[in-house]
C-alpha cells in the first residue's frame, strides 16, 4: 500500500493533478482546501519525512473500516502519532472520490480537539 510505504512521490502518483483535499475542521482557520497534486506534496511531506521534528516522530495509520460505493470510498481510520514520549490517537473519517485510478476528491473529518495537541507540538518542534 502506497500510504504505508512513506514514499510521498508514490502516494502522489495516485492523486489527480486537480485533486481537491480538505481537513474539516480547518486547522488554520482559513479555507481548508488544498487544490492540486503539487500542493499535496507540500502538505504530506512533513508527515513522511524521516526526521521532521527535533525529537523522534512517527505516524502510523490504522484502517478500521472501508466502505466502497459508486466512484468512491469512505474510510474510518485512526492516525496514531508518536512524538517523543507522547502518543496521540486521532480518529478520522475520510471520503475519497476516484476517477481513472486517481483520487480527485479527498476530505478528512475529525474532532479538532483531538488533533490540536498534535499540531501544537509538531509546530513547536519542527526543524527550521
Amino acid at each position: 500500500m502506497a500510504w504505508h510505504s512513506g514514499d510521498v512521490e508514490k502516494i502522489r502518483s495516485f492523486i489527480a493533478d486537480d485533486c481537491h483535499y480538505a481537513n474539516v475542521p480547518s486547522l488554520t482557520g482559513v479555507n481548508p482546501a488544498i487544490i492540486g497534486r503539487e500542493k499535496m506534496r507540500t502538505f504530506l511531506a512533513p508527515f513522511f519525512a524521516k526526521d521532521p521534528l527535533i525529537i523522534s516522530f512517527n505516524l502510523r495509520t490504522e484502517i478500521k473500516n472501508s466502505m466502497p460505493g459508486g466512484d468512491g470510498v469512505a474510510i474510518e481510520r485512526v492516525d496514531n502519532f508518536e512524538i517523543g514520549n507522547s502518543k496521540f490517537a486521532v480518529p478520522v473519517a475520510g471520503l475519497f472520490r476516484v476517477k481513472d485510478i486517481k483520487v480527485v476528491y479527498w476530505i478528512d473529518y475529525f474532532d479538532g480537539a483531538s488533533i490540536a495537541p498534535v499540531v501544537t507540538l509538531m509546530t513547536s518542534l519542527a526543524k527550521q
